[in-house]
């Protein structure tokens, strides 16, 4: 009897144990599920106008320069023939704050005339806005404008630390 005991004792803390260990499995298992499942808290599409930098996406437009200014080392992408198909629609601006940049990139397009017709959003290093709309609508045609790159410190946009400038054709189709 006291054998049957034993081996009954034995049986019980053996399945006590691998309940135990199923158990911390499927909690594992559960929390590993949830942490793959959660959104990330990297900016989505749904959320901000930005897109990661990425070399392939910069293939599809034709025209795009890269600079680099000696004293700050800002390196940027930025679409010298911004198009944009009809009134109020995003257009293909692709303004990219290149990765490793301290600063944060704002731009504004100029007319000739002296008119304002774009402010992009403040741009974090290693980003890029690939669309967006103008801030005044512009009837079809091409438009000489020049393109103001500003460097901010801060998201904030409280102190500039570089500008420049580039000469640029707006398209409007």
């Amino acid at each position: 009897m006291a054998y049957r005991r034993r081996a009954q004792n034995k049986y019980q803390s053996r399945t006590s144990l691998l309940v135990v260990v199923l158990l911390l499995v499927a909690m594992g298992l559960v929390g590993l599920a949830v942490w793959l499942l959660a959104p990330s808290n990297a900016p989505t599409q749904a959320d901000n106008p930005y897109a990661p930098a990425q070399q392939g996406a910069l293939a599809k437009v034709e025209i795009v320069r890269e600079t680099q200014h000696d004293q700050e080392e800002f390196h940027y992408l930025l679409n010298a023939t911004p198009s944009f198909n009809r009134k109020g629609e995003k257009g293909s601006v692709l303004l990219e704050n290149s990765e490793g940049n301290l600063g944060y990139m704002q731009v504004e397009y100029w007319l000739e005339g002296g008119q304002r017709v774009y402010l992009s959003p403040i741009i974090p290093s290693g980003w890029c806005l690939p669309a967006d709309k103008l801030e005044t609508p512009l009837e079809k045609g091409e438009y000489a404008a020049t393109a103001v790159i500003y460097v901010y410190s801060s998201v904030q946009a409280d102190e500039e630390i570089g500008c420049f400038e580039e000469e640029i054709q707006i398209v409007v189709g």
